[in-house]
């Protein structure tokens, strides 16, 4: 089981003002070798100047985190 985050703040360290925007939780129980291939979406708005990041937290066992092509909108 994981978490992943969709975080932005004022600078590139992510160490000032930082703001949570949504984060999401996926995972499956069981033993063994067993393949979730569950999804999180991540949406939000992001003031303009801010620097983003994508940050993920293992809740439970060792899962591994893969991410897709995301679409950013302008306004």
């Amino acid at each position: 089981e994981g978490t992943v985050f969709l975080e932005y703040a004022d600078n590139s360290a992510m160490s000032t003002n930082l703001v949570t925007v949504m984060s999401g939780t996926s995972g499956v129980g069981g033993v063994l070798n067993i393949t979730n291939k569950g999804t999180v979406t991540l949406t939000g708005r992001i003031p303009a100047g801010k620097y983003i990041r994508i940050r993920t937290s293992i809740v439970t066992g060792s899962p591994t985190f893969a991410s897709r092509q995301g679409q950013e909108v302008l306004i």
